[in-house]
């Protein structure tokens, strides 16, 4: 789907009577099939769909960088389940590197070191300086590491 089952595209009363039923079907098919790892990626502000979204059984969920994090992480801890957090892909061109690293070691910091957390980039534009992907990556060593993890 990407974003075209987005709150930016479709209402909330739309995702549930259009787009929910079908997906869960789906979904839930794949795990009959025994697929383990189901991710469910839609773009954009999902932070009003965020319950019905980790409730569709995927156990991979997009959190993108105009989405509430903290509303996503209460709803897939309560469900153990995996959300990937995206860096907005503007910054990547308009930000300076010590601006990406900070983002990345906030939005580290506010998942609260729950296991289900990923840090992801979203569509790296061309022409994205390297400089701005290695200070996303020396923030993730520096929490790894135990260096930035706490406030």
């Amino acid at each position: 789907f990407d974003s075209q089952s987005s709150p930016d595209l479709l209402s909330p009363a739309m995702y549930r009577e259009f787009i929910l039923g079908p997906t869960k079907r789906l979904i839930a098919s794949f795990h009959q099939l025994g697929v383990r790892h189901v991710p469910l990626i839609i773009g954009g502000n999902t932070t009003t769909i965020v319950e019905l979204y980790a409730g569709t059984g995927a156990n991979n969920i997009l959190c993108d960088s105009t989405a509430d994090g903290d509303v996503f992480l209460s709803e897939c801890s309560k469900r153990k389940i995996a959300f990937r957090r995206n860096i907005s892909s503007v910054d990547f061109l308009t930000a300076h590197p010590d601006e990406l690293r900070r983002q990345a070691l906030q939005y580290m910091r506010e998942s609260q070191m729950y296991s289900g957390f990923i840090l992801g980039t979203g569509v790296v534009p061309y022409g994205t300086p390297v400089a701005a992907l290695a200070a996303i990556r020396s923030a993730v060593e520096e929490v790894a590491a135990g260096v930035s993890a706490r406030p």
